[in-house]
């Protein structure tokens, strides 16, 4: 029987925690590393390896497109410090707006990306534009200050499941839907008369 093969969980949606990575080193390796733990008196040779790969973090340069196609570079100590968050939803949303263009090394983390920034009635601050057929469209911006974020951190689960698979993009469109008409029914009566 065929193993089915392993689909992407999105680099961006870890919990945070410490995870168990296994490696495969060669004998030699292995021996250089446990020379040098004992020599640098780390308890561990995962401790060192983990402070090794914490160095070459400051090490390596990372050229991105960041917010406005502006290519920068920096290290990647410095991206990481920037982007990281233990909540997966804020990880993927500084992600987003700080280096749009990592993103796409991943599967899931940019069809993600896709559903959110199609997703007109989760941004505000847009307008109605009239089309040459005299229809209109909402024309909007994907900047932060724009996303909903309390609407978003409700559907988040509901993002995941269609950027997985399990859900339509039809599906999500009339939960969004549904949550947009719900959230104006409980708040926007309030709002509109304050």
């Amino acid at each position: 029987m065929a193993k089915k093969p392993k689909t992407s969980e999105g680099w961006i949606f870890s919990d945070g925690g410490s995870r168990v990575f296994t490696i495969r080193l060669d004998e030699k390796t292995r021996f250089g590393i446990e020379i040098l733990k004992h020599q640098l008196h780390y308890r561990t040779g995962a401790k060192f390896i983990d402070d090794a790969i914490a160095a070459k973090f400051k090490e390596v340069e990372i050229t991105t497109k960041g917010a406005g196609g502006v290519e920068a570079k920096a290290s990647a100590t410095a991206v990481l410090d920037a982007v990281w968050h233990p909540d997966p939803l804020e990880r993927f949303l500084n992600v987003a707006f700080a280096y749009p263009d990592l993103l796409r090394s991943d599967e899931l983390v940019a069809k993600l990306w896709s559903l959110l920034s199609d997703t007109n009635l989760l941004w505000l601050g847009g307008e109605y534009k009239q089309r040459a057929d005299n229809s209109q469209v909402y024309v909007y911006e994907t900047k932060r200050e724009n996303l909903d974020f309390k609407l978003f951190r409700i559907l988040w689960d509901d993002f995941l499941a269609a950027a997985r698979g399990e859900m339509t993009r039809e599906e999500l469109e009339n939960r969004v839907k549904s949550m947009v008409r719900l959230s104006f029914e409980t708040d926007g009566v309030d709002s509109l008369t304050t």
